[in-house]
């Protein structure tokens, strides 16, 4: 019985006891083997799915910087046109008001004109707002945090956050 010979403290180091032990340790890995391969394909497998994971991140954020600054071009170009509107329409107020004081138009047409003066400058507004919300949208795609910003802003003025 060898389970038993080398139970006892004096029979540690016999013979026997060793090639037990020697043969329990050689046949350990080969037991865990295909589970040892497994435990590297999945470990490989994670390490890839976090790869692509990155990349598709990666990818994300170049796509929604670009999408940013293409906003932004489309902003100043709009931001423009309507202030030349918003520059048109005063010229047409003038012209109307200079009519109205010879007498050549009805004040209506003063009116008419005051209003789209109105408009143009509400419209421009617009743009240049829809401008400022495409520069948070852009600097929060190059990695800025609006909180952080916040916070530091009212640190400065003694606000606690």
């Amino acid at each position: 019985n060898y389970t038993s010979y080398a139970a006892t403290p004096s029979s540690l180091c016999a013979a026997k006891s060793m090639v037990w032990g020697l043969g329990a340790g050689l046949t350990a890995p080969l037991f865990d083997g295909g589970a040892l391969r497994a435990e590297k394909r999945a470990s490989e497998q994670a390490f890839n799915a976090a790869g692509a994971t990155y990349r598709q991140t990666i990818i994300k954020a170049f796509q929604n910087v670009a999408d940013a600054l293409t906003a932004l071009q489309q902003d100043d170009a709009t931001e423009t046109a309507r202030q030349q509107a918003a520059t048109a329409a005063e010229t047409s107020l003038k012209l109307a008001l200079q009519s109205y004081d010879a007498g050549a138009q009805p004040l209506a047409s003063v009116l008419i004109a005051e209003q789209q003066v109105e408009n143009a400058h509400l419209a421009s507004e617009a743009a240049h707002a829809a401008r400022l919300a495409d520069c948070v949208a852009l600097y929060q795609a190059l990695g800025g945090r609006w909180d952080q910003v916040e916070s530091k802003n009212q640190a400065k003025k003694g606000v606690k956050p």
